[in-house]
């Protein structure tokens, strides 16, 4: 899982954030993040960050959605 995260990885390493927020419905850890920073003498504080409502804001159940809400048939992602 670290792996396809990697653009975050670099992202961490190239602004060396205080504060690390993950998703509620991010699969990666707060200790494989931890672990990371640890690696890269990195020190920040690893969060993660509870859904908001997630039966109506979960971003799944936004996009079926929006073709209702502009009157289209299909959204080709």
């Amino acid at each position: 899982m670290l792996i396809k995260q990697f653009w975050a990885l670099e992202t961490i390493l190239k602004y060396r954030p205080d504060v690390i927020a993950l998703g509620y419905d991010h699969k990666v850890s707060k200790q494989t993040i931890k672990r990371f920073l640890k690696q890269h003498n990195l020190d920040a504080k690893v969060v993660r960050i509870k859904a908001y409502n997630a039966k109506k804001y979960k971003s799944s159940i936004i996009k079926k959605r929006i073709p209702l809400d502009l009157g289209i048939d299909e959204v080709f992602v």
